[in-house]
């Protein structure tokens, strides 16, 4: 699939292209592993996005639960944005 999109991209004369997991109530549509997995196949043209399980109640910032996503913002490398929904 990586590869079918990298095609549309290139048709389209998109370079690249931020990739994000969602969920919505009940499933995910695309789980933050198949997002790790398309950048890693393609690395010059996708950007991950993580996300956290939106069914779980709003968190303080400095929860457990979190601290996976704080430790890869000691990777050199463009900013991490966060915030608690998608726009």
């Amino acid at each position: 699939m990586p590869a079918e999109i990298v095609a549309l991209m290139d048709a389209a004369g998109v370079q690249r292209l931020m990739l994000s997991a969602w969920r919505r109530p009940g499933r995910w549509l695309i789980t933050n592993d198949e997002v790790a997995a398309h950048v890693e196949a393609f690395p010059d043209r996708f950007a991950g996005v993580a996300t956290v399980d939106l069914p779980i109640p709003w968190r303080p910032p400095n929860d457990k639960l979190y601290y996976p996503l704080y430790v890869r913002w000691d990777i050199p490398g463009p900013p991490m944005p966060s915030g608690p929904c998608h726009t």
